[in-house]
Formats: C-alpha cells, sequence, structure tokens
C-alpha cells in the first residue's frame, strides 16, 4: 500500500510537471512562474548545500588535521566575495589563476580524448584497417562534416559561388547535430515523465483505491 506521503509527493510532481507543459499552451501563468520559482529555489538551496558538503570534506577537514597548505586554495577562494566589496579588484587574481590552471587542464585534456583521439580513430577508419565498409563511410562522412562545418565559420569571404555550396552543406551538418543534441535532451525528460506516468501513477491510482476503500467504509460506519 503506497503512504500518504507518496501519494502527496506523486501529486506535488504531477502538477510540477503539468505546469511547466501549461507554458506550452498557455504562455506565462501563475502556475508556470510558481513552478519555475520553486524550481530555482530548490536547486539554489541544493546548490548550496553541495557545495558546502565539498568544501567541509576537501578543505575544512584536512586543514583540521595539519593540512594548513590548503589554507592557500581556500583564501583564494574567499577573494570571490570581495566582488561585494570595494575591494572587488582583488577578486581578479583568483579568477586570473583559475582560469589559467583550467585552460591548461581542458586543452590538454579535450586535445587528447576528442581531437588526437577522433582523428586517429577516423584515419584509422578511411585506411580499412579491420573495419567495415559501413565504418569507413562513417568515417568519411565524418572528414566531410568537419571540413565543411569550419568553412562555415569562416567571415572573410563571401559565401557565394562553389564555396557558398560547401557552407551550405557544413551548415547541414551543423543543423544536423544541433538536431540531434536538442532532441536527445528532451528524449530524455520524456523518458523521465513517461517512468514517472509509469510507475508513480500506477501506485497513486491503488493508492486512490484504498482511499476510496477507507470513505467508503466510513460511510457504513455512519
Amino acid at each position: 500500500m503506497t503512504a500518504i506521503s507518496d501519494l502527496a509527493m506523486i501529486w506535488i510532481g504531477l502538477v510540477f510537471a503539468a505546469g511547466g507543459f501549461s507554458f506550452v499552451l498557455f504562455g506565462d501563468n501563475y502556475l508556470f512562474t510558481f513552478g519555475e520559482h520553486c524550481y530555482l529555489g530548490g536547486f539554489c538551496a541544493f546548490t548550496f548545500f553541495t557545495v558546502w558538503n565539498s568544501l567541509y570534506a576537501t578543505a575544512i577537514v584536512p586543514i583540521s588535521s595539519g593540512r594548513w597548505l590548503l589554507t592557500i586554495s581556500l583564501a583564494l577562494g574567499a577573494l570571490v566575495f570581495t566582488r561585494l566589496t570595494r575591494f572587488r579588484w582583488a577578486a581578479r587574481y583568483f579568477v586570473c589563476i583559475l582560469s589559467g590552471i583550467g585552460v591548461g587542464l581542458i586543452l590538454g585534456l579535450a586535445t587528447r580524448s576528442e581531437i588526437i583521439g577522433q582523428l586517429s580513430t577516423t584515419l584509422v577508419a578511411l585506411q580499412g584497417i579491420s573495419v567495415g565498409k559501413i565504418d569507413m563511410l562513417s568515417a568519411a562522412i565524418l572528414v566531410i562534416g568537419i571540413i565543411t562545418s569550419l568553412f562555415y565559420f569562416t567571415y572573410t569571404r563571401e559565401h557565394t559561388g562553389n564555396y557558398g555550396r560547401v557552407v551550405r552543406v557544413g551548415r547541414l551538418f551543423l543543423m544536423a547535430s544541433f538536431g540531434y543534441i536538442l532532441l536527445s535532451d528532451n528524449v530524455g525528460g520524456f523518458d523521465a515523465l513517461a517512468l514517472f506516468l509509469q510507475k508513480d501513477w500506477t501506485d497513486l491510482l491503488k493508492g486512490l483505491g484504498v482511499v476510496r476503500l477507507l470513505l467508503n467504509s466510513l460511510r457504513l460506519l455512519r
């Protein structure tokens, strides 16, 4: 039997889901605005406690156990809050250090995994080394899409003539990739909604049957 608290949470989730979809049909309305504010407030609270727990586990506890060098990182992080004061210039040091380290790590990892790794795999597929014809065709399409997409972002030459045709091919590849990303995000959301309707809504109907049985019992007792 589904507990009353579970039934309440299912109804609340259903109301918020309906409020989110109501924007498509009715535009901005009170139900959508209320759900949006609740989502943002809950997200901010969740992020705050998550950051605090991470800070406590990675900085406060190690510092209290004798790792005093971490106080330098903690002090640099605290410089961010100087933006709220008249010493806001001090926050630039933390941003510069974080940006430099982040760019170095991201470029190194991204170059190795997303560029060199992908290029080596594509070249192996183009050479036909231990791959099938489908893989060779996929690699050829990938190379064409990369090259034509790069031509799309050249603004020093007018997109006309044969060059314009190449650019239009690149635009088609970009539109296809953006459509795939949007579709994958929406499919994930609809899968979660379908799971909610399949599991939680079934439990809700069972719970409503129990509530209806209790109400009928009360009527008989009268």
